[in-house]
């Protein structure tokens, strides 16, 4: 799916991470993710569609491990101060870094039609 998974775990992003393991349906993750898988194909999201689906929820995983702070030079603008996850998630995009971090850090106003 992406290099940038390769030695990462739950504790690898902020929105799953840090947690004990909890059993659902007295089944671990692992299991319960082999049946979603299963309960996916079953409507037909397999091959290139799964891929597509799983790429979608490692990006939104990434996004959550963006850190944000208020810029040094304007208080008024912001910057993202995670560069190595910012980085990952550009690889991630296929976009250069300066372009989502302008995207994400700046604010467009648009006056009139």
């Amino acid at each position: 799916l992406w290099s940038g998974l390769a030695g990462s775990n739950n504790d690898s992003f902020k929105y799953v991470g840090d947690c004990d393991p909890v059993l659902i349906d007295e089944m671990t993750d692992a299991e319960k993710w082999d049946e979603t898988v299963h309960e996916l194909a079953a409507i037909g999201i397999e091959g290139d569609k799964l891929q597509t689906l799983m790429r979608a929820v490692i990006t939104v995983m990434q996004l959550g491990n963006l850190t944000f702070a208020e810029n040094p030079s304007n208080s008024e603008e912001t910057i993202i101060d995670s560069t190595d996850e910012l980085d990952k998630l550009a690889d991630l995009l296929g976009v250069e870094t300066n372009d989502i971090e302008g995207a994400l850090t700046t604010r467009d106003v648009k006056v009139g039609r």
